[in-house]
């Protein structure tokens, strides 16, 4: 497997925290990720709701659209056209998609912010603006790009594409998950001390738990008479864990692994 040389972590939105937020006769609860309107739940989409939540940190900022594209949809393949989309439905259900827009404002070639006064209580460990904060007890790790079996232009989306499946299911079970993009520059992450691109591996020090990241996982996909073989790798401090799954769709191989690594991570 071969880790990228250089990367840029860029931490998504991590809606887990226990706060809760009330405006007008509404209360949303993050840890439940429940929407309350004078005690009947009302049902949003998971992308819904991450947008919903999202603005209600900022207390009141203006959200530019790119950065709702990296913190909510983390960039993937997605459009301006996605956010209004998004948006609406929010309004629909929350019943602000008048004229008015009450609730979620829109500011003109520039993005969007949550227009009622807010009132907020819990304890979050996640920063202004939606990272967990360091020192947290948050479990985190780094999903380094995929590798795509070789040969296969058609497969080249899996070294992205996979992330934000297997994001879903750890962010699902409260780990934070890093978002990587390669870059010519930069840092590498904290924590990694080497990288060895013969063999692919990383070391991390058994201090990282600590910082940034608990582990990095490293993945490749392989093809073999139409079935898919995804090999996954965790390094978690001074301990290594590896799996394969094997199926017909890379997608639901990249579930399984989330899967499968989620309850290592939260050991």
């Amino acid at each position: 497997m071969n880790a990228e040389s250089d990367v840029i972590l860029s931490l998504p939105f991590q809606p887990q925290s226990r706060a809760i937020f009330h405006f007008n006769d509404f209360t949303v609860r993050c840890d439940a990720r429940e929407v309350i309107r004078s005690g009947e739940t009302i049902r949003l989409e998971r992308r819904a709701f991450d947008l919903l939540a999202y603005l209600l940190h900022q207390d009141g900022r203006v959200v530019p659209k790119e950065e709702l594209l990296e913190k909510v949809w983390f960039n993937h393949f997605v459009c301006d056209s996605v956010i209004a989309q998004c948006i609406m439905k929010v309004r629909k259900a929350l019943g602000d998609s008048g004229q008015s827009a009450r609730l979620i404002k829109t500011v003109h070639r520039v993005g969007y912010r949550f227009g009622l006064p807010v009132r907020r209580e819990g304890h979050t460990p996640e920063g202004a603006n939606g990272a967990p904060e360091a020192g947290g007890n948050v479990p985190r790790v780094i999903w380094l790009p995929t590798e795509p079996p070789a040969g296969q232009e058609s497969l080249s989306w899996v070294k992205t594409g996979l992330l934000p499946v297997a994001a879903h299911v750890l962010r699902s079970k409260g780990i934070a998950v890093f978002q990587v993009s390669t870059s010519g520059e930069g840092d590498a992450p904290s924590g990694v001390t080497d990288r060895n691109h013969t063999s692919g591996t990383v070391r991390l020090d058994a201090g990282s738990t600590r910082g940034e990241a608990a582990g990095i996982v490293t993945s490749r996909l392989r093809l073999d008479n139409d079935i898919y073989s995804f090999d996954w790798q965790l390094q978690l401090a001074s301990e290594e864990f590896m799996g394969t799954a094997e199926g017909e769709s890379p997608v639901e191989l990249a579930l399984q692994a989330a899967g499968a690594i989620a309850p290592l991570l939260r050991c």
